[in-house]
């Protein structure tokens, strides 16, 4: 059945020479969700865990559209679209030790080296026929395994897992913690395949979530606390590699 419903989009998409955008799938959705866009000063934060009841549906109903419309082959394809996480590109903690404290972990049973991490991990995406390596903004994991649950053309201001509460962290533990869309960005910034990511300023997207996740290498520029890193990387069993 899966099978046929690929095959079906796949030749809806075709005399609609594609979709580009979840605007163009789900119009009315990306109207009514700006209703929820305050930015008035003293506004909530958007990147906490909200319990503003609308604010978290309209946040679940986003990703949820995006899932249902999405050209996950293609997302999840690494021969299709390079995907990495630079460390602390927002909060300025770059260093693996914010990642994985040895007093929190288990060496040799890590979530995120040795098995797949349900936390939701905000990464950067281009398509491969674009990339040769990815622009000089620090150290930089890649992936050997993952899953893309969400992807933007922006910034999508979702949850830093950095700021879950421990009420979060309970209310989320059978799932790991989410990161979704903030309420009020456009539709049209969500790409569902490789036509609206191409559409995508310098074909990147800014925010490709992944769960599930497993690191691969981790990159680690020459003048950046190299030998730390690197002493950090092998305690843990983390393969690692020196940029220039």
């Amino acid at each position: 059945m899966r099978a046929t419903e690929t095959h079906l989009r796949q030749i809806i998409r075709e005399v609609l020479l594609q979709d580009a955008t979840l605007a163009d799938v789900e119009p009315e959705a990306a109207t009514a969700t700006r209703r929820y866009d305050n930015r008035l000063p003293g506004s909530e934060d958007p990147h906490i865990y909200t319990r503003n009841r609308d604010i978290s549906v309209n946040r679940r109903g986003a990703k949820r559209l995006w899932n249902k419309h999405a050209d996950l082959s293609f997302f999840n394809d690494p021969q299709s679209l390079f995907v990495w996480h630079y460390l602390g590109f927002f909060s300025d903690n770059k260093s693996l030790y914010d990642y994985f404290s040895l007093d929190k972990v288990k060496i040799g049973a890590v979530p995120g080296i040795d098995l797949p991490a349900r936390d939701e991990l905000s990464c950067y995406g281009k398509i491969v026929s674009d990339m040769t390596h990815p622009p000089d903004e620090g150290p930089y994991f890649t992936f050997k395994e993952y899953r893309v649950t969400f992807a933007s053309k922006g910034d999508a201001e979702t949850e830093w897992i950095s700021r879950a509460s421990p009420e979060d962290i309970e209310r989320f533990k059978s799932s790991g913690l989410r990161k979704r869309p903030y309420p009020g960005m456009s539709f049209t910034a969500f790409p569902i395949d490789r036509a609206g990511a191409q559409e995508a300023k310098a074909r990147l997207l800014e925010e490709v979530i992944i769960d599930n996740w497993i690191i691969d290498t981790y990159y680690i520029p020459s003048g950046y606390r190299a030998d730390h890193e690197t002493e950090y990387a092998e305690k843990l069993g983390l393969k690692y590699e020196i940029i220039r």
